[in-house]
């Protein structure tokens, strides 16, 4: 199977050594969608599994997030944000924050608001390791407390698997149209079920009430809201529920402007049509007798 979470032992979760110490809205974590990808069934993920990816993910994020911010922030701030972080958390030199790799940890650390605790190399491992997951590179953005979620307890795999799902789809975008299919091949890693493997896909998927029932609950709790003009097509955003519903009014309304216009469209061409037809007939019939009034002159 894809991925390597048939080898995450579940003991790795304290090797990481990254826990969330404080609550706020204004943090995001951002990364691929494979890290969704758990090699088994949405369902068969263990709460020691979910636990062990979170980890993996936030070994990924701080180091893409040093790599990014530190050199933005400027050499001088950044090392000097590593230098009160690592006092801060009483590893000093342990963490030796005057090493630029170190310090961008340590800088990202801070900036994500989590407790780095263990040796930076060990996170290092874990970015490497994040990137041999098969899947899509489509990317997820989570604000930090829908994030922990899982491991607060106040959200299942399956749920924030489809959250990831929802959230990587619709991005800044207005709205999106989005199928169960297409959700379930999202919370397993990919990018879309066209992307995905025939047979993992068939094997691991979730039915589409599993699906359905699963997003309801979702959209109850507030994360994201969800229209259904018919059965075919649900619509997803981070907008309010109305403010779908009226822009899924707006949307069907143009619909019918067009359809109309275009069956006015072809209404006038077809009177055209027939009015062409009606002056060719005419003129056919004058000049085929034409001849004999000639002739009878």
């Amino acid at each position: 199977m894809p991925g390597i979470a048939s080898t995450m032992d579940p003991a790795s979760i304290k090797s990481i050594g990254v826990k969330s110490i404080v609550s706020g809205e204004s943090v995001y974590f951002q990364f691929p969608i494979r890290a969704l990808n758990m090699g088994k069934k949405i369902d068969d993920v263990t709460e020691d599994d979910a636990q062990a990816r979170i980890q993996l993910i936030v070994g990924y994020c701080l180091v893409e997030y040093g790599k990014t911010n530190f050199a933005k922030a400027g050499e001088v701030q950044g090392f000097e944000v590593a230098r009160r972080y690592s006092e801060s958390k009483a590893c000093g030199t342990a963490c030796n924050p005057s090493n630029r790799k170190n310090a961008e940890l340590l800088f990202a650390a801070n900036g994500l608001q989590v407790d780095l605790y263990s040796d930076v190399a060990v996170v290092r491992k874990h970015h490497e390791d994040f990137n041999q997951l098969d899947g899509g590179n489509m990317f997820v953005r989570l604000r930090r407390d829908f994030f922990w979620s899982v491991n607060r307890g106040e959200m299942s795999w399956r749920e924030w698997s489809i959250l990831c799902g929802v959230y990587a789809m619709v991005g800044n975008r207005p709205k999106v149209k989005l199928s169960y299919a297409t959700l379930n091949a999202l919370a397993l890693g990919y990018n879309g079920q066209k992307t995905i493997p025939g047979y993992y896909f068939t094997n691991l998927r979730l039915t589409d009430r599993q699906t359905q029932t699963t997003v309801d609950r979702l959209k109850s709790r507030g994360f994201f809201s969800k229209a259904s003009p018919n059965r075919r097509h649900n619509y997803y955003s981070m907008k309010p529920q109305e403010e779908l519903e009226n822009m899924l009014a707006k949307m069907e309304a143009k619909k019918v402007i067009k359809a109309n216009e275009t069956k006015a469209t072809e209404q006038t061409k077809r009177i055209r049509d027939m009015v062409s037809k009606m002056v060719e007939d005419e003129q056919k019939a004058k000049s085929r007798s034409a001849p004999t009034d000639v002739a009878r002159k």
